[in-house]
């Protein structure tokens, strides 16, 4: 009888997921771990139109071992629109991490594509995980070629670093709403149709607050116009009621220069505290301006 066993997950796996998501740490300059309380699924859900989480469960005791998702998003490449797949929350417990499993693994993922829903998969890697990048990026034991197209920066700024813009007497910033939206739409999809991997939008993305851009509503958009022209809008998001991230610990710099910082004004947060943020999104200016 084999021991491990390959299946999708349903809820009743959400607690040993949870569990195993938040067993690893990520990062090295500053140690990362992410949550996903009080629903595993209800992240996925909110970035993603259809979604698939893979386990890997020891049938001797009964435990989940190893997970990955696969999420489709529909996005813009080279100015069309495509479903992408996206492979996340990869996470093999220390005591099974073999070639041979993570193999297997996605032989299991090959078999979803079978769907054929997806025209290619993007995946991130955080840049100092080293052993991750070179075991994925390998191509041993049948793992899929992953082809490296650049870094995907993140930017992380206080809120104490927002000043009002010194405007021109034509140029007004408003909030969103719903009379508005099908007007952000266009205009998000115009832009975005420009940028690759920009998110392909319709107004009835944004009638629910409980599925896909779960907790964001037209009132989370800032509009810029001009002689009453939109040229610019930006969405901030605030995803703590689904995912949440927390400062494990500081590398060797960072604890040295925490002190200086806060002289500065810039605070880190403690080791342990959960981080509140909002993530700046769906940000496109007419023209790149």
């Amino acid at each position: 009888m084999q021991r491990f066993e390959f299946q999708l997950a349903s809820h009743k796996d959400n607690e040993q997921l949870l569990k195993i998501i938040e067993r690893d740490v990520m990062g090295k300059a500053i140690c990362l771990k992410f949550k996903r309380r009080p629903d595993f699924f209800v992240g996925i859900k909110a970035t993603s139109y259809d979604n698939r989480v893979l386990i890997i469960r020891d049938k001797v005791n009964d435990s989940i071992v190893g997970c990955a998702s696969r999420s489709l998003r529909k996005l813009f490449v080279n100015g069309m629109e495509k479903q992408v797949g996206y492979l996340s929350d990869l996470r093999l417990d220390s005591h099974h991490r073999n070639h041979l499993l993570l193999a297997k693994g996605y032989s299991y993922l090959r078999k979803l594509h079978e769907d054929r829903q997806a025209d290619f998969y993007l995946s991130t890697i955080i840049e100092d995980n080293y052993l991750a990048k070179k075991v994925l990026t390998s191509q041993k034991a049948g793992l899929p070629a992953y082809q490296d197209i650049g870094p995907y920066f993140t930017y992380v700024f206080t809120t104490k670093q927002i000043h009002k813009p010194g405007l021109l007497p034509h140029i007004t910033i408003s909030q969103g709403n719903k009379d508005n939206l099908k007007e952000i739409v266009a205009f998000l999809n115009k832009e975005g149709r420009e940028k690759n991997c920009f998110p392909v939008l319709q107004e009835t993305d944004f009638e629910s607050k409980s599925g896909f851009l779960r907790d964001f509503s037209p009132e989370d958009f800032l509009v810029l116009k001009t002689d009453k022209r939109l040229v610019g809008v930006v969405g901030l998001w605030d995803q703590h009621n689904f995912k949440q991230v927390v400062v494990q610990e500081y590398g060797k710099w960072l604890k040295i220069a925490k002190y200086p910082l806060k002289i500065i004004g810039v605070k880190l947060p403690k080791p342990g505290e959960d981080i509140k943020y909002l993530s700046v999104c769906f940000l496109a200016i007419k023209n790149n301006n």
